[in-house]
């Protein structure tokens, strides 16, 4: 079955008991619905261990490059670069480790370390990006090398028309449409119905439960995991490597 976010924010409008389920949702409480929707889900986002969907991807280094924004980006399990037939294993480092202990600048040769951290939404050629993460690689690349990336990538933007029965398995889509009535419940300063906040609770815990500890992932849905992935990649382009 596909849920697109309009049928999402009506059936929250629903759930809510703001409207009767044999009345339509006109376009302020759609509109208001969707803004709620897109707030629940950023905070997925935010967190970056209840992200549950793990994505591979690369991006190409080039020589003499040190700083990297990837686009999306919300956390790093883990990087390695290819040279050939040969994967190299890169270790990450603190911000004051990076950025203080003693080091050759401008040195240019193979790399061993990086440090990563978050930025906010950026322009480039004037389109808007979304936040993502900057990443630095010491010593900087003498060449241009494949950049492996394993991590956890945010939420596509979310519009009327997305179908999120393509991103997500299905009780995330329930989670969404009980997440969304509670929040019109909190934008009206109202109880939400006890049952709809026990069933979102429970599905949160299951959501976080996902966001195991590095050295401890584990596939989760694998069918599903990998279709949400492959679909990611294409929503943000990075089925093809990429600086």
């Amino acid at each position: 079955m596909t849920f697109s976010a309009s049928k999402v924010v009506s059936d929250a409008w629903y759930k809510s008991g703001f409207i009767p389920s044999d009345a339509s949702v006109d376009g302020s409480s759609m509109a208001l619905g969707l803004d709620e929707l897109k707030l629940l889900i950023s905070g997925i986002d935010l967190d970056g261990g209840a992200q549950p969907f793990t994505v591979n991807t690369t991006v190409n280094l080039v020589g003499g490059q040190e700083d990297y924004d990837i686009e999306g980006l919300v956390e790093i399990i883990s990087l390695s670069y290819t040279d050939g037939n040969i994967r190299y294993r890169l270790k990450p480092t603190s911000a004051d480790a990076y950025e203080s202990n003693p080091k050759i600048e401008d040195l240019s040769t193979f790399p061993d370390r990086y440090y990563a951290r978050r930025i906010p939404p950026q322009t480039v050629n004037g389109v808007l990006q979304s936040n993502g993460m900057r990443i630095s690689f010491y010593p900087v690349p003498n060449k241009s090398y494949v950049l492996n990336i394993t991590g956890k990538f945010a939420q596509p933007e979310i519009t009327m028309t997305t179908d999120l029965s393509a991103l997500f398995p299905p009780w995330m889509i329930d989670y969404f449409i009980l997440g969304t009535a509670m929040r019109i419940c909190e934008y009206y300063d109202m109880d939400c119905p006890q049952r709809i906040v026990s069933r979102f609770n429970s599905l949160q815990s299951k959501i976080k439960s996902l966001g195991f500890e590095a050295g401890e992932r584990k596939k989760f849905l694998s069918t599903g995991d990998t279709y949400a992935s492959l679909r990611r990649m294409e929503l943000f382009g990075m089925s093809r490597g990429t600086q």
